[in-house]
């Protein structure tokens, strides 16, 4: 199992359908990334940067652009983000290496589609956008439902709801940019992401949340 893998099992559990066990309860949360710096569970080192001087538990590298580079492609790099309509397909990526495909929040339906072939163990979508808007909990339900972890980027002022209602759609981690990620991990920390167990409501981890009632209760 590579390091991302460990990682959301760590936090968000191996199951989309939001079953946890007694001690995954009380850990279970989205996951941080920081793409700028800051405290964060996995930290994304800007390609040029040296991965070795970054001082975090989980860190790999954030490709902007198309590399060959031999440091990007060894196995002492534990993840990679890369765009893969960027990313020549003669370029392979280490067997150790983890792979977070980079996407577009309106790609075509033409190449979503295909995305499920990809050999990635987790997509992180691009948000272009300077603030969240509803139809960010649609494009986060899309990309959930190719049965990968979901990683969707925030700027730093986003709020607990905004994480929240896409947690509630099925985003699995947050990517922090344009500033320090510290201050949304340790607010991620202190907030309960399951809802009380004697709701009807699955857990706000599940991919789709279920909002339904008995007969009796639609009827009143």
């Amino acid at each position: 199992m590579n390091i991302i893998n460990r990682l959301f099992e760590k936090y968000s559990g191996s199951s989309n359908l939001g079953f946890v066990t007694k001690n995954q309860e009380n850990s279970r949360r989205p996951v941080i990334f920081a793409l700028d710096g800051g405290e964060a569970d996995a930290v994304c080192v800007r390609h040029g940067q040296d991965i070795n001087k970054v001082k975090a538990d989980v860190k790999g590298v954030y490709l902007d652009s198309p590399c060959s580079c031999r440091e990007c492609h060894s196995g002492d790099v534990p993840f990679v983000v890369f765009a893969p309509q960027n990313m020549p397909l003669r370029v392979q990526f280490s067997e150790n290496t983890a792979k977070i495909a980079l996407v577009e929040e309106n790609a075509d339906m033409a190449f979503f589609s295909g995305y499920t072939a990809l050999p990635v163990d987790a997509f992180m979508i691009k948000n272009n956008a300077d603030k969240l808007s509803w139809a960010h909990i649609s494009v986060v339900k899309r990309y959930s439902a190719l049965g990968k972890p979901v990683i969707i980027q925030v700027t730093a002022d986003v709020t607990i709801e905004e994480l929240r209602n896409l947690y509630k759609a099925g985003a699995r981690a947050f990517a922090v940019h344009g500033g320090e990620a510290s201050a949304v991990h340790q607010a991620v920390q202190k907030v309960k992401w399951q809802v009380n167990k004697d709701k009807k409501d699955a857990f706000v981890s599940s991919v789709y949340v279920n909002n339904s009632c008995d007969a009796d209760e639609r009827d009143e």
